[in-house]
C-alpha cells in the first residue's frame, strides 16, 4: 500500500526516484511509468506533480544544484567569528572545497548524473521543451556561489576585485572541472592540490575592505542553512494536501 506522504513530501520522493534511477542507468533511463513503479505511486499521481518528463527533469535538475549548495555550505565556517582578511577568505574557500569533495567522492554516480543532465538538455536541441534545463541549471549553479562568494567576504571584512557575475562562472568552472576530472581518475592528492591551488587563486581576487568594520564581533553572521541561507529545499512550495 503507498505511504500517505504530504504534497511537498511526495514531490520530493519522485524527483529523487527519478535520480536514483540515473545513477542506476544513466539519464536517458528516466521514464516516467518506471519513475511512478519505484516509487510506488499510480502514474496518474507521478503525472500531477510532473505533467511531462520535461518538468521532472527541470526538477531534477534544480535538486541536483541544491545538494550542490548543500554541500558546499556545510563547512563550519557559517559559525566562524575572528577569521579575517585575505589569508582568512583562503582559509573559508579551502574549508568550502573540502566539505563539497567529501560529498562528491562520497556520490560518485550522482555527480556523474549532474554532467549527464546538461548533456541530456544540450543534446535534445533549442526547440525541445528540456533545452532550457543546461542553462537554468548553470545559472542556479552560478547564483547559489555568487551567493556563498558574498557571504565569504562579508565575514573576513574583504571585498572581491572583479564582478561578482564574472568571479561565481568562474569558480563553478573550476569545480566542474576538478570534480570531472577526479570522476575519471579517482586521483585524491592531485584533487587536493587543485583545491588548495584553486583557494588560492580566488584568494587573490580579493583585497581588505576598508570601508569594513575592523571589530570582527561587529561582523554578522550569513545565516547558516538551517536558518534559512543558500539554496531553497527540494519540495519547498507550501501545500497541506496529501497524496
Amino acid at each position: 500500500m503507498t505511504r500517505r506522504l504530504s504534497a511537498a513530501a511526495r514531490r520530493a520522493q519522485l524527483v529523487e526516484t527519478a535520480i536514483g534511477i540515473a545513477e542506476d542507468s544513466g539519464v536517458a533511463s528516466i521514464r516516467l511509468r518506471d519513475v511512478a513503479t519505484k516509487a510506488d505511486v499510480s502514474l496518474g499521481t507521478l503525472h500531477h506533480f510532473f505533467p511531462s518528463k520535461s518538468e521532472l527533469m527541470t526538477s531534477v535538475a534544480r535538486a541536483l544544484t541544491d545538494q550542490l549548495s548543500a554541500a558546499i555550505t556545510s563547512a563550519d565556517w557559517f559559525d566562524t567569528w575572528g577569521v579575517r582578511g585575505v589569508e582568512g577568505l583562503n582559509q573559508l574557500m579551502s574549508m568550502s572545497l573540502s566539505a563539497l569533495w567529501q560529498t562528491v567522492e562520497q556520490t560518485p554516480n550522482r555527480q556523474l548524473v549532474t554532467y549527464e543532465m546538461t548533456t541530456y538538455a544540450l543534446r535534445a536541441g533549442d526547440e525541445t521543451d528540456v533545452a532550457g534545463i543546461a542553462r537554468q541549471q548553470y545559472a542556479d549553479n552560478t547564483t547559489e556561489v555568487a551567493q556563498m562568494l558574498a557571504a565569504m567576504a562579508e565575514v573576513t571584512g574583504t571585498r572581491w576585485t572583479v564582478p561578482l557575475d564574472h568571479l561565481a562562472p568562474l569558480v563553478l568552472t573550476f569545480i566542474d572541472g576538478m570534480v570531472l576530472r577526479w570522476l575519471v581518475d579517482h586521483d585524491a592528492a592531485t584533487a587536493e592540490t587543485m583545491r588548495a591551488m584553486v583557494a588560492r587563486f580566488i584568494e587573490s581576487l580579493a583585497v581588505i575592505d576598508e570601508s569594513a568594520a575592523l571589530d570582527a564581533d561587529d561582523t554578522l553572521s550569513p545565516q547558516s542553512p538551517a536558518e534559512g541561507g543558500l539554496g531553497p529545499t527540494i519540495g519547498s512550495d507550501p501545500d497541506d494536501s496529501y497524496l
